[in-house]
């Protein structure tokens, strides 16, 4: 704005206009590494303040498989620039980051078939990334901890995730 933010309001004064602010505040757990650690997000709106409404399974995942997409962030930047390695990391860090913003398209999503698609598209994106990272693996180009770690967790979100397109299945006959 050429005016600094100056709008005229009603009756001819001018008044100063205080742009929308939207903050989300994390709490964490003392002691615990930060992305395990998060009980819950608040957003605030200049004074008011509300706790979001997500269920906390659901909420709990949010936070894994973002979790999950920062330590395959952290990996990928930790491993040698070989012009293999990247490469082979470059297609883990595509899948494993994309797990994230599936599920979240599916926690909005708009029918029963339409969360299906969704998680499925997450569950083979996680299958990709475990893939991705057995390769790294066999290849010898990391034998990290880290390494071992992501491919634990790929594989209990592979097992969550399948149970979850499970569960969606059956509700979707029963209804």
């Amino acid at each position: 704005m050429a005016d600094g933010g100056w709008r005229m309001a009603d009756g001819g004064n001018l008044k100063r206009i205080k742009p929308f602010r939207f903050r989300e505040r994390l709490e964490y757990v003392r002691g615990q590494p930060r992305e395990a650690s998060i009980v819950r997000a608040r957003m605030n709106y200049g004074a008011r303040t509300r706790t979001t409404s997500v269920g906390k399974r659901a909420h709990g995942l949010l936070l894994r498989t973002k979790a999950f997409s920062l330590a395959a962030i952290r990996f990928y930047s930790s491993m040698p620039r070989e012009s293999v390695s990247q490469i082979l990391g470059r297609q883990m860090l595509r899948s494993a980051t994309s797990v994230g913003a599936q599920y979240r398209e599916a926690q909005r999503a708009k029918s029963i078939a339409d969360f299906l698609s969704k998680t499925e598209g997450a569950l083979q994106e996680i299958a990709e990334a475990e893939y991705w990272l057995e390769l790294i693996g066999d290849a010898g180009i990391d034998k990290s901890a880290a390494l071992e770690n992501l491919r634990i967790e790929a594989d209990e979100l592979v097992a969550i995730f399948v149970a979850i397109t499970r569960t969606a299945k059956l509700s979707k006959l029963q209804s």
